[in-house]
């Protein structure tokens, strides 16, 4: 029985049975209303007893239960620890991500010389902006190739002979050509479609050093530069929420052009618009075939969306488109007047073999 007072009465009663209908000695025998009262306390006794019995044998079992509840926490703690694993696969990406940390660096830089170029419209002045962006922002090509790979990067000869505004875009287009088609090739780790890649090969490597071609490679390095800037975004994320710790099947670069890739095509059609943003990317000749998007839908890449973003943010391809120059073209040479290095129009192919064929998936 539970109740503990009803308990205590049972064990009186018998208690009090036994001492009435046995026989002892004289010196021990009692009173009927002592039998009664010695009856209660054994009763009574007998049940304290059982309680503390119970209630120290639950203790010893919640001890016990407390312990294996430590012992467990103190397992799931040391299995969350990051493991060799985790630790290299991260080491890894701060790596990869360390080579683009220049890009964030360089972002005003690109703003600037696009904020030079859309003024000079909004002024009314058709005429090429090259010599301000010279004079306004003297470190423009040195931080261009700041973006390059290490046994990449131009030496000071490179920059010795930076004498009129042709050479600029000389050197300029030629260090774009570098960043852009070294990254732009590669479409496991570069959110562009085949189409993209064609078109921006055959946009960048054209032989002449018109005012065209500077406002192309500026357009299609911005695109590079921004994409290169949301990817180390992207990685402090992926980090900070421990991609690769145990158990994990997370692939960062899959995951950039995927879930990444719709994070940037969001954030760009919030800040100009999507029929805008899609308008312009028409204009310069994208399509909408990037199919990776993490929602399933087909639209144009991330890239296509950037270039479009730096047209609009240059004052449109329809105002720009006219923009004129009285440097001298160069004609054959991919390089400017007053260089001394002559690249023939096809000799990018070499470099850059997988440029306009059938990309990799």
């Amino acid at each position: 029985m539970s109740n503990p007072n009803k308990r205590a009465l049972f064990y009186a009663g018998l208690d009090m049975i036994d001492k009435s209908s046995g026989y002892g000695p004289l010196s021990e025998a009692k009173s009927p209303i002592g039998i009664i009262g010695g009856g209660l306390k054994r009763g009574t006794e007998k049940v304290k007893a059982e309680e503390l019995s119970a209630a120290n044998a639950a203790s010893r079992s919640q001890s016990s239960n407390l312990a294996n509840q430590l012992k467990l926490m103190e397992f799931q703690l040391k299995m969350d620890e990051p493991g060799a694993g985790e630790i290299a696969l991260t080491k890894s990406l701060d790596k990869k991500i360390e080579g683009l940390m220049s890009s964030v660096d360089v972002a005003p830089l690109y703003g600037g010389m696009k904020k030079l170029v859309a003024d000079r419209l909004k002024a009314g002045d058709k005429t090429l902006p090259v010599g301000v962006i010279r004079e306004k922002i003297p470190t423009t090509l040195q931080a261009i190739n700041d973006l390059l790979p290490q046994g990449s990067k131009q030496g000071n000869a490179f920059f010795e002979k930076i004498e009129n505004d042709a050479a600029f875009i000389g050197k300029f287009k030629k260090l774009h050509t570098d960043v852009v088609l070294s990254k732009i090739s590669n479409t496991k780790l570069v959110p562009v479609s085949d189409r993209d890649v064609q078109l921006v090969g055959q946009a960048i490597t054209t032989t002449a050093n018109t005012p065209q071609v500077f406002l192309a490679t500026l357009r299609s390095g911005d695109a590079m530069n921004y994409l290169n800037a949301k990817k180390v975004e992207y990685a402090d994320v992926f980090k900070s929420e421990r991609g690769y710790k145990r158990g994990s099947k997370r692939n960062f670069d899959q995951e950039f052009l995927t879930q990444g890739a719709a994070l940037i095509r969001n954030e760009i059609f919030d800040e100009y618009g999507e029929e805008a943003i899609r308008e312009e990317a028409k204009k310069l000749g994208f399509d909408q075939d990037y199919n990776k998007y993490s929602d399933g839908q087909k639209d144009y890449s991330p890239y296509a969306l950037a270039e479009a973003k730096a047209s609009i943010d240059m004052g449109g391809l329809d105002n720009y488109i006219t923009m004129q120059s009285g440097i001298d073209t160069g004609k054959e040479t991919t390089v400017a007047p007053g260089t001394n290095t002559q690249v023939s129009p096809t000799d990018w192919k070499k470099k850059y073999p997988s440029i306009g064929g059938t990309q990799p998936k």
